[in-house]
């Protein structure tokens, strides 16, 4: 099974064993622009490159932060339901759901309602939203489908390869199903 290595490195995929590096000799990128600092460094511009040091907003504190308050919620969320519980979803249902959530939080949030931290719940139910279709949709690429199916050797190689993915699988179907799945 081979990964497109443009969207490995794009998503922060691990290799698959046996995988070789898509670069065999790395390259220092250069824009050909230059930004110089009172100190005498010179750096490459940040043009054209991910700002994430954007997202945080200068003259807030650290408590009001909305990464800080997404943090919290999922914080609060591990009393709750477990930690990292959200990834284990994994079905259109689950999407659905975190839709219909982040769309409902938007809506209190955009009239003003403070019970919740709703611009939080927003981004989380996102993120939850976002993630799952990924996953789903880098499982169903990494599977040979025939007839709509993939076959039983994909689905025993998916499974050699993922084990975690499929110990995830296995804890949705208890839970959806009440009961033991291949008398776990």
């Amino acid at each position: 099974m081979r990964r497109d290595p443009e969207l490995r490195a794009q998503t922060c995929l691990p290799r698959l064993e046996g995988e070789e590096s898509p670069v065999t000799e790395y390259v220092t990128k250069d824009s050909g622009e230059r930004a110089s600092y009172e100190s005498g460094m010179i750096r490459d511009t940040q043009a054209g490159k991910a700002r994430f040091d954007l997202f945080i907003a200068d003259g807030v504190p650290y408590k009001d932060q909305l990464f800080t308050r997404i943090a919290e919620l999922m914080t609060r969320g591990i009393e709750k339901y477990g930690e990292r519980n959200w990834e284990l979803a994994g079905s259109d249902e689950e999407i659905a759901r975190f839709r219909a959530s982040a769309f409902r939080h938007f809506m209190q949030w955009f009239c003003g309602e403070l019970d919740e931290d709703h611009a939080a719940a927003v981004i989380f139910n996102l993120l939850a939203a976002e993630t799952t279709e990924f996953k789903m949709k880098r499982s169903k690429a990494s599977l040979r489908i025939v007839n709509d199916k993939p076959s039983d050797d994909a689905i025993i190689e998916w499974i050699l390869k993922n084990p975690r993915e499929f110990e995830k699988w296995v804890v949705r179907q208890n839970r959806i199903r009440g009961g033991r799945v291949f008398g776990r």
